[in-house]
């Protein structure tokens, strides 16, 4: 095969992984947001305050924090989890954290969510979207 048919090759394969991730992203962020709802009711019975508003595709979480004794309120803790509109990347932003997964097609042939160019799986993404929010004051779990 020449230099050529390999660059047409590599470009079908481009272009149909860039399908795949468009017909497939909304899906997976779908099934992130579920995992994330499940660590919501989990987080609830352990007495968090956690709430959720947004839209389909820029969800927001915030957790209410109780005051210290030297405030009269607190602002709580809220983080954006939002998929670009190419559906490339899925991203989680709220102070401090600023957290960003790629949606692209993994060795089995599957649309999946990748961590620094390593596939992910939608439990582990949640657990670390929600460590972020929940112990800020820890460091991250590996």
């Amino acid at each position: 095969m020449s230099w050529i048919e390999e660059r047409i090759a590599e470009s079908r394969r481009l272009e149909e992984s860039d399908r795949l991730v468009s017909q497939h992203a909304m899906s997976v962020f779908d099934n992130l947001w579920d995992e994330i709802k499940k660590l919501i009711e989990e987080a609830k019975k352990h007495n968090f305050q956690i709430f959720t508003n947004g839209s389909p595709e820029n969800r927001e979480i915030r957790l209410s924090t109780d005051p210290t004794p030297t405030q009269h309120s607190s602002p709580g803790r809220e983080f954006h989890l939002s998929i670009s509109k190419d559906r490339k990347t899925i991203s989680v932003a709220g102070p401090p954290v600023s957290i960003v997964f790629t949606v692209g097609v993994c060795p089995d042939g599957v649309v999946c969510l990748r961590s620094d160019g390593e596939p992910i799986s939608i439990q582990k993404a949640a657990e670390r979207i929600f460590d972020r929010l929940l112990f800020p004051h820890l460091p991250p779990r590996s």
